[in-house]
């Protein structure tokens, strides 16, 4: 079974390639308008078989590349614009490498071909074109529209599950019966009874194909878990599940006041050091000073010394050629002055000592509080590497635990459901007596969704926190959501958003319950957009909690399928987990958009 993500797409526009990367679980791309959000969509769109582009032409756009992860394995299709043709370079057992067409030919095959193993589905399936029994092959593009959803459609009146096939409001037969396929593995076609006996007998060993690929999945699922698992009854895993996210929490919380701590006293410690190095200024200052006073002292020594030397020198009073007296200069005696100066400089260093030994003194606490405090955040920094941090990946990899066995429980209790209803299909295939078979499409479609559907939609509502919330229902008229008795269409845009997601979301999840055929990749474009306006209809405003609970649902689809949310602004919630793309259109901060170089 391949498993498969989107990895990365690059774009060459102008002559130079862009690259945005993808992750395997939630990623959000988000900014102003007018920085390339929506033509990540197009992109996915043209590199799944769309006839035409939508790209602006003003971008100069020349090729998409789209990279995808299968199973550990690469994968990577290229294609040149206005050009059906694909460029396929595969790693992977199943997909060869070659060139493909959209429509595909005697020598090249249809791109369809890649993204049907890529979702499992066999290539030569047939479902019903029109409820007379003519029949189609079944395409990616026949649902595609039910798993990526554009800005156009987001907050369209008709249903969501509404695609090209449509006419008017209405969900066409093609796409009924794709779901039909991709839940059930049935796709129903007519006229079985008198179908040459092999290809019955084929179709009989399909439907039991069908029944032991799933029982023969389950087995796979559980030969992959650890033994170690508990296997436990799901309200048992389900409260393990909620004590150990509880736990995480308070780990965290714990985990929080300790880099809050070590912050705390990493800045103290740099308010010592900055104390330490003004200290440090001082003293290397005063030395200086004291120095100088020193050489002061020395010079005012060296002074007087001389001064009482010259004292002692007898003094000629006569000529001695003439015996006449000579006169005699004054002669100032300095040594008093060098004395005092000198007591006073003395003064001054003995002041300046006093100051200096007490910045010292207060350097060798400052010291020693810098070592105090390094010490407190090294056993800090060492109990969130040595005792918090692995304790969180512990409990993470426990809450990872309980949930695979409440999956795999869920998923042993949905197979064994629908093996027997698939038993009881092929029984009626075999026993088919009637020569022209017409099917209801919309009575097969409520008999085997509505259910389903309600309590899909009902618990998602309920997540979500829908403003003044009391019930709703899936509509099998109009294949649309209903709430506290309003009709979609009667909603405002934002409303209409919304309950669009909510559907859209509803049927992904029916169908990976189901356990047949569901597309792993999930893609919406603006789904709260249209929330920030005023609904005329009901005269109020959507609240914050419904945007911020369905980006915390969405934080819920960690494994499959991938999920890329486009919107310009979101909900302020913790997003941990989840690959945020930030656009801020401006070239100063950031990623300007999606198309490198190019500004508006």
């Amino acid at each position: 079974m391949f498993m498969f993500y989107i990895k990365w797409i690059k774009i060459t526009a102008n002559q130079k390639e862009s690259r945005i990367d993808f992750a395997p679980g939630l990623n959000i791309i988000y900014g102003p308008s007018n920085t390339g959000k929506s033509m990540v969509l197009d992109c996915i769109d043209y590199m799944m078989g769309a006839g035409t582009h939508r790209f602006d032409v003003n971008l100069k756009v020349e090729k998409i590349q789209i990279g995808i992860d299968v199973n550990g394995e690469g994968l990577s299709i290229s294609r040149d614009v206005n050009t059906q043709s694909f460029e396929v370079i595969s790693h992977v057992d199943g997909i060869e490498t070659s060139t493909y067409k959209l429509k595909g030919g005697k020598k090249n095959p249809p791109i369809n071909d890649v993204w049907m193993k890529l979702f499992d589905i066999p290539l030569d399936t047939k479902i019903l074109k029109t409820q007379e029994g003519k029949p189609q092959a079944l395409t990616v593009r026949t649902f595609y529209h039910t798993f990526i959803i554009d800005e156009d459609r987001i907050h369209d009146k008709a249903s969501v599950l509404k695609g090209k096939h449509g006419l008017g409001g209405k969900v066409g037969t093609p796409t009924l019966t794709a779901l039909l396929y991709l839940g059930t593995g049935n796709n129903y076609l007519p006229n079985l009874a008198f179908i040459d006996p092999k290809i019955k007998k084929a179709k009989d060993e399909g439907v039991l194909k069908i029944v032991n690929r799933g029982m023969g999945f389950l087995e796979r699922q559980k030969s992959s878990f650890d033994d170690a698992l508990p296997l436990l009854q799901p309200v048992e895993l389900q409260n393990k599940i909620n004590q150990t996210i509880d736990e995480i929490g308070a780990a965290k919380g714990i985990l929080k006041e300790a880099l809050n701590l070590c912050r705390e006293i990493g800045e103290e410690i740099n308010k010592v050091m900055r104390q330490i190095s003004e200290d440090e200024v001082l003293m290397n200052r005063n030395q200086l000073l004291l120095s100088q006073y020193k050489a002061d002292i020395k010079r005012l020594t060296f002074i007087a010394e001389g001064n009482m030397v010259s004292q002692k020198i007898k003094t000629i009073e006569r000529c001695p050629f003439c015996n006449g007296e000579l006169p005699h200069e004054h002669e100032e005696d300095c040594i008093g002055s060098a004395i005092a100066e000198e007591q006073k400089i003395e003064m001054q260093v003995r002041d300046l000592q006093s100051v200096q030994e007490s910045i010292q003194e207060e350097y060798a606490a400052l010291s020693k509080k810098r070592d105090m405090l390094i010490n407190q955040r090294n056993e800090q920094e060492e109990k969130i590497r040595g005792e918090l941090e692995p304790k969180i990946r512990q409990l993470k990899k426990q809450l990872d635990d309980f949930k695979i066995s409440l999956r795999f429980s869920e998923m042993n209790t949905m197979i064994d459901q629908f093996s027997t209803f698939l038993k009881q299909e092929r029984d009626a295939v075999e026993n088919e007596e009637t020569a022209d078979i017409h099917l209801n499409v919309k009575e097969k479609f409520k008999e085997v969704f509505k259910e389903l559907l309600d309590t899909e939609v009902d618990e998602l509502l309920k997540y979500c926190n829908y403003q003044n919330y009391l019930d709703s229902y899936f509509d099998i008229d109009s294949y649309d959501i209903v709430v506290n008795g309003h009709e979609k269409k009667s909603q405002g845009k934002g409303f209409r958003a919304f309950l669009n997601t909510i559907l859209a979301v509803a049927m992904e999840n029916c169908l990976e319950k189901m356990g047949h055929y569901h597309p792993t990749l999930f893609v919406i474009d603006s789904p709260i957009l249209s929330l920030k306006e005023k609904d005329s209809k009901r005269d109020s405003y959507v609240t914050e909690p419904m945007k911020e609970h369905l980006f915390r649902y969405f934080l819920t689809r960690a494994d499959s399928p991938q999920t890329i949310v486009i919107e310009n602004e979101i909900p302020s919630i913790d997003y941990e987990g989840a690959n945020l793309i930030h656009f801020t259109k401006n070239k100063g901060i950031g990623r300007y958009g999606l198309i490198d170089g190019y500004q508006e």
